[in-house]
């Protein structure tokens, strides 16, 4: 995984905690990981692991497409504002 998927997917992983109303610490009880090593996936200072990305997908009730891949899916309401390519770019320095 590049630096730059790893920004978006903690980007993604932010902004669901966020509209959900959940703390770091409130989603890393959830999902089984330690408030730091949420903080390091969401500013993507570390590649998480599988079981780490799947543990944060499942406590968010998302898919993992969209945690890693960005996909939404494509029946359903999630009732969540998603970041746009074009803001992504606004906030990252994208190639």
């Amino acid at each position: 995984m590049t630096e730059q998927e790893r920004t978006r997917m903690g980007l993604r992983i932010y902004d669901i905690r966020r509209q959900r109303g959940l703390s770091c610490r409130e989603l890393s009880v959830l999902a089984g990981v330690s408030e730091g090593h949420l903080h390091n996936i969401e500013h993507a200072s570390k590649c998480p692991s599988l079981d780490a990305v799947v543990d944060i997908a499942q406590a968010l009730d998302v898919s993992l497409d969209y945690l890693v891949l960005g996909i939404r899916p494509q029946f359903g309401d999630w009732g969540l504002v998603f970041r746009s390519a074009d803001e992504l770019k606004s906030i990252v320095l994208l190639d």
